[in-house]
């Protein structure tokens, strides 16, 4: 498998977590198992297609992202879509780097619903886990899947961000998820929800403020708040 779908790859800096703020290479897949009612990126994983590794590399390369990463200099955001979805052909991307003597920090975007295997777990520095809540509008039975949200527990490399609009959100995400599966609160991270910065701006007091009430982290999403509802950047 010498391919990875996907629908954009990008140099940014990533805007939400634990790393908020880090310079990033970005490498976003094609297609993902939810489609939130929220997801201020469903427009752009919906399109795409199958692009050879050696191109996606010899892009990279010609960019001059590749040295970057080499460097230790940036990370490498897998995101989506639904990245461990896809893992399979990503492990074959991560491969062909570390061949080369690259091994960059790796974030993982995912939603939780998708186990990681073995090969792909490997090579991955951190997972970036955004269990759904009801305000996705996703039935349970598609977002909720207990057995991959206790493998993360259990993994110290991942932390979780839940999306937020009012305090209902958070006492959901605690009373669903940070109890049941005793995340510790150093590793939860509340996020507004929202698709433009005035919605943005709007929201994160709240945030904020439910953050500081539970002990939680509070998490900013930077892409938005810097170019608004533009993606690719």
């Amino acid at each position: 498998m010498n391919y990875v779908d996907i629908s954009e790859t990008f140099y940014s800096i990533q805007g939400e977590g634990k790393t908020a703020g880090v310079p990033a290479v970005f490498l976003r897949v094609k297609d993902c198992t939810l489609d939130c009612i929220w997801c201020d990126t469903a427009e752009v994983w919906k399109r795409g297609g199958r692009i050879s590794i050696d191109d996606i590399i010899d892009y990279w390369n010609k960019e001059g992202w590749l040295s970057k990463l080499k460097k230790n200099q940036v990370h490498l955001i897998l995101t989506g879509g639904s990245p461990v979805a896809k893992q399979r052909q990503l492990v074959e991307l991560l491969r062909e780097l570390d061949l080369d003597g690259i091994r960059p920090y790796t974030e993982v975007e995912t939603e939780c619903v998708v186990l990681p295997g073995v090969d792909f777990d490997s090579f991955i520095s951190q997972y970036n886990c955004s269990p759904k809540l009801s305000n996705s509008l996703m039935p349970k039975e598609r977002r909720y899947k207990p057995e991959v949200v206790k493998w993360h527990v259990t993994n110290h490399r991942s932390i979780f961000k839940f999306v937020i609009e009012n305090k209902a959100d958070a006492n959901e995400a605690i009373k669903e998820y940070i109890k049941p599966f005793n995340i510790s609160q150093s590793r939860v991270y509340l996020m507004s929800q929202a698709s433009s910065r005035q919605e943005l701006i709007e929201r994160d007091k709240l945030v904020v403020e439910l953050a500081k009430e539970y002990g939680f982290n509070f998490s900013p999403r930077l892409q938005i708040y810097i170019w608004d509802q533009k993606t690719g950047i």
